[in-house]
C-alpha cells in the first residue's frame, strides 16, 4: 500500500497491561527533610521572600545570609550552614 512521503503506515503495538501499584508496596521510609533553616527551608527547594515595597525583605534577606555564611542562628532559629551559597540566591523585582 503506497502512502504519502511523510505518512508512516500504523502498526499495532502490543504492551502488557498496567500494574497496580499500592502505597503499602514502598518497603522503605523515606529520609527526613534536610532542613537547612530549622523549620523553616529545606534544602533543594524554593523559598519566597514577599511583601510590600520597601519594607525590608532585601535587609532582612542579607540578615538571614549573613548568618547562614557565618553558621550562627538567625532570628531565634539554627541554620545549619550552607555548602556553598554562591548562586542559590535569586532576587527578582517586579514593576
Amino acid at each position: 500500500m503506497l502512502l504519502g512521503r511523510n505518512v508512516a503506515p500504523f502498526r499495532v503495538i502490543n504492551r502488557e497491561p498496567l500494574k497496580t501499584f499500592y502505597a503499602s508496596h514502598i518497603i522503605e521510609e523515606p529520609p527526613p527533610p534536610e532542613w537547612i533553616w530549622d523549620g523553616l527551608a529545606l534544602r533543594g527547594t524554593v523559598v519566597l521572600l514577599a511583601g510590600d515595597s520597601k519594607v525590608g525583605k532585601s535587609l532582612l534577606l542579607q540578615q538571614i545570609l549573613s548568618c547562614a555564611a557565618l553558621g550562627v542562628p538567625c532570628l531565634g532559629r539554627i541554620w545549619k550552614r550552607p555548602r556553598r551559597l554562591a548562586g542559590s540566591v535569586k532576587i527578582l523585582r517586579t514593576g
